[in-house]
């Protein structure tokens, strides 16, 4: 089972690819559609895209 295919079963439904190609999103697309997929290109970029998501609540 890859990493993507794990954390979807396990019930992560966001990710975040970080660097120039868009290969992870496509790939999680698949793996796990219904998901949220970002795309940013460096340091500066990721942290205002985690900052515009909301939090989930902790379950558990």
């Amino acid at each position: 089972m890859s990493g993507a295919s794990r954390m979807a079963a396990d019930g992560v439904g966001r990710f975040v690819e970080v660097g120039p190609g868009k290969v992870l999103c496509g790939l999680c697309r698949c793996i796990a559609p219904g998901s949220e997929i970002h795309r940013t290109l460096d340091l500066r970029r990721v942290r205002l895209t985690l900052d515009a998501l909301p939090v989930p609540a902790r379950q558990g």
